[in-house]
């Protein structure tokens, strides 16, 4: 990438002939530059690199050669811009475009949503924290959730209306009601290259017995080639539907994942990680799935720090209207609450008086009261009775 100096030397000629094309001597622009020729013909050289720049040298002395600009100033401090953005640094590009928030805000906007490079789709999201941990086996919040399953495949899933669809097995059938046998898809590989084979899938479900939610499983045995049989303690008619949880991917062995694979995991699924670091995760489509390949080429989140957060998520009371033409983009916020746990283990809230004591002092209405009026407005906010909105929790 060029450096910040050699735009500011563009910006410099730039203004100099007032961005008219000129004929002009190498002396004249050694004494603009405050340079010597040698330096001033590398730095028209990399200008030219740029494509900023035409440069004709004339031959013999007295000859006026020709500059020919074919950027703006403003294209190239956008263009710098941008390619800070790839790059995850928004600092960087504030400063090319002279700490013009405004304008990095028009910048930072064009580049999200959907984009066409080179034949390719590519989507661009922004988000407020890195995303770090995606190991489906370890504690997840709920956007790492939905990634992994973009990542990782299961024995089985869940189809966009919620319904059970195959995954990794194409078929499977209840011998008992304590007794699942699933088939596998043979053939299938790992974003490394790595193939998938019957006794990976068996560690991998071993593994579940020690989830509560899988806590019945008592041993996972193939029979044969590209078959595995889960034997239950207790009879579960819905085994398949839990084998669809996050929780249930299918990992690759511990043996071949790499020191950082929470951090870049390698799995089945539609999507592979190519990127993932404190400044964006960058998934790119698997061209070796199994199953359908994605029409998206290329998901890239990036993570936008606090201090240049509302250049991209507005608040609710000064929302940025889009400006790319008359549609509308409807935003939804994500239903939900911010609830208060009692430690009922230790503590004051052990004690059934006190706990009942704080429910009664710390209900939703009392609390509510607290809050200044403008942040009410702008977070939207309601007293919460339940987990979602429409929800009623009886204590």
């Amino acid at each position: 990438m060029s450096s910040p100096r050699l735009r500011v030397q563009f910006e410099t000629l730039f203004e100099h002939f007032n961005g008219q094309n000129t004929e002009t001597q190498l002396e004249d622009l050694t004494d603009i530059l405050f340079c010597t020729r040698r330096n001033a013909r590398i730095v028209l050289n990399k200008m030219e690199d740029e494509g900023w720049i035409e440069w004709h040298p004339a031959a013999g002395r007295g000859k006026l050669s020709q500059l020919i600009f074919k950027r703006s100033r403003t294209d190239v401090s956008e263009n710098l811009a941008r390619r800070y953005l790839q790059e995850g640094k928004i600092g960087q590009a504030l400063s090319v475009l002279d700490q013009d928030a405004a304008k990095l805000t028009q910048v930072i906007q064009s580049y999200l949503g959907v984009q066409h490079q080179e034949g390719r789709q590519v989507v661009r999201l922004p988000y407020y924290r890195p995303l770090s941990m995606l190991n489906p086996t370890k504690p997840m919040r709920r956007s790492e959730l939905h990634i992994v399953r973009q990542i990782y495949s299961g024995l089985t899933r869940l189809d966009e209306e919620e319904q059970l669809q195959a995954d990794l097995a194409h078929h499977w059938q209840a011998l008992s009601p304590s007794h699942w046998r699933f088939y596998l898809r043979p053939g299938v590989r790992f974003h490394n290259g790595e193939p998938l084979t019957t006794e990976g899938v068996v560690q991998s479900l071993w593994q579940l017995r020690f989830v509560n939610l899988f806590s019945h499983i008592e041993q996972v045995t193939s029979p044969e080639a590209w078959v595995v049989d889960v034997i239950l303690t207790k009879p579960d008619y819905h085994l398949p539907l839990l084998l669809a949880e996050s929780c249930a991917k299918i990992l690759l062995p511990k043996v071949l994942r790499s020191d950082d694979f929470d951090l870049m995991p390698i799995g089945t699924g539609p999507y592979k990680v190519i990127i993932n670091d404190e400044k964006r995760l960058i998934l790119q489509a698997f061209d070796g799935y199994f199953g359908f390949r994605p029409l998206l080429d290329r998901v890239e989140v990036w993570v936008i720090d606090e201090v240049h957060s509302t250049m991209v998520f507005p608040s609710l009371t000064h929302p940025i209207k889009s400006q790319r033409g008359s549609f509308t983009e409807d935003v939804e916020l994500d239903p939900g609450c911010t609830y208060l746990l009692l430690n009922r283990r230790k503590g004051l809230a052990a004690n059934i008086h006190w706990a009942n004591y704080f429910q009664k002092k710390l209900n939703s209405l009392n609390l509510f009261r607290l809050l200044p009026e403008e942040k009410v407005i702008e977070l939207g906010v309601l007293p919460a009775y339940g987990l979602k909105p429409g929800w009623y929790h009886q204590t």
